[in-house]
């Protein structure tokens, strides 16, 4: 295991197991709430990029890029808590803005999931695989 899949490895445990000891010190606030949607997110994301990097063949890298697709969403998340945070309600009582940031999200994990835009390959870097993601794919 290199050092990049093991860190990978750690920022998913980390991310998930303080998303849950946030949860439940409130579960009634909004704002712990959205955290722990959003580490529980960046965990998912994290453990996805793992298992790519830990795979052995390109398929198995290219299923693990396909799993992965929910990525949008958490960036999505990561702006609703930050509008929570910061008591910026007047943008988040918004429901257009809200639904637009969801469709949004929608739009490119779909595209994520059935295309192969924004996705150059797998390629091998040392002992382990990674993702080629490029914006000049996408055009």
């Amino acid at each position: 295991m290199s050092l990049y899949a093991l860190s990978l490895l750690i920022v998913s445990i980390i991310s998930a197991a303080l998303g849950v000891s946030v949860y439940y010190r409130n579960k009634r606030e909004a704002s712990n709430k959205l955290f722990f949607i959003c580490a529980i997110a960046v965990a998912f994301i994290s453990f996805t990029a793992f298992m790519g990097a830990e795979s052995f063949d390109y398929s198995t890298a290219h299923f693990w890029f396909r799993v992965g697709f929910l990525w949008p969403f958490a960036q999505t998340i990561l702006y609703l808590f930050i509008l929570a945070i910061t008591g910026t309600y007047a943008v988040f009582i918004n429901k257009i803005i809200l639904i637009l940031s969801f469709i949004l999200s929608l739009v490119v994990s779909v595209m994520h999931l059935v295309t192969n835009r924004g996705f150059c390959g797998v390629y091998e870097i040392g002992l382990f695989l990674a993702f080629c993601a490029s914006l000049e794919s996408i055009y």
